[in-house]
């Protein structure tokens, strides 16, 4: 959950934000092309067969430490391996060594907390994993180390209440999510707190009355929507 723009759309900046560490977390797992040697790794020459990590002289999966470092020498990536797989905590640098993400590999999967971090060392994001998929509650932070974003994962889809803050803490929107969409009823704000819009969302589709307000929180206007499209307007 980066920082994003304004003016992007709810959807939208779900994608940007949560699912946008799939991303990180897809190279911070450092996953490799079947068959090609890790990078580093103390010189052990590990290859990947079948999710599992080898010397590329063995048949045994291999066990031991891993150690990885970029070509200005400073360390990459730093861990371990259990019988082939990803176990224990790791962590992932920039090219300056300062720390990128640190959290831990149950079995090759990601399990317990992880821990993202911008190149000035400040923490953008954190969360949980069970089992390899986002479970629990996530944070997203602006710059400054203010809350930029918060919701819940289930069993890897965002589920429940998803709050997201302007940078002067105010909440900019909140609404709940099922199954990774917007589902009943979001609320949105300025940075002054008053309200600016309220409605429903059904399925990810706007449904239902909108209502718009002015700051002095008198109404605005009305939209009725139907799965998303507009059916009435005052």
């Amino acid at each position: 959950m980066g920082p994003t723009k304004k003016g992007v759309s709810v959807r939208a900046h779900l994608v940007l934000s949560f699912f946008g560490l799939l991303i990180l977390c897809s190279c911070v797992s450092c996953t490799r092309d079947k068959g090609t040697p890790t990078v580093g790794c103390g010189g052990a020459g590990l290859v990947e067969r079948d999710g599992r990590y080898y010397r590329e002289s063995s048949d045994s999966p291999y066990s031991g430490e891993c150690l990885s470092h970029h070509q200005n020498g400073q360390l990459s990536e730093k861990g371990a391996f259990r019988r082939g797989s990803k176990h224990g905590e790791w962590s992932y640098h920039y090219e300056d060594g300062t720390v990128k993400a640190r959290g831990h590999f149950k079995d090759g999967s990601e399990h317990g907390e992880w821990i993202h971090y911008d190149s000035s060392g400040a923490v953008w994001s954190k969360g949980l994993f069970k089992d390899g998929k986002r479970h629990g509650e996530w944070i997203d932070y602006w710059p400054h180390g203010g809350v930029q974003s918060k919701g819940l994962f289930k069993d890897g889809k965002t589920d429940g209440e998803v709050v997201y803050y302007h940078e002067n803490g105010k909440v900019e929107r909140k609404g709940p999510l099922k199954d990774g969409r917007e589902h009943g009823e979001w609320s949105f704000y300025r940075e002054n707190g008053t309200v600016s819009t309220k409605g429903l969302f059904k399925d990810g589709k706007r449904h239902g009355e909108w209502i718009g307000y002015h700051e002095t929180r008198a109404v605005k206007g009305k939209v009725l929507f139907e799965d998303g499209e507009v059916i009435r307007s005052q």
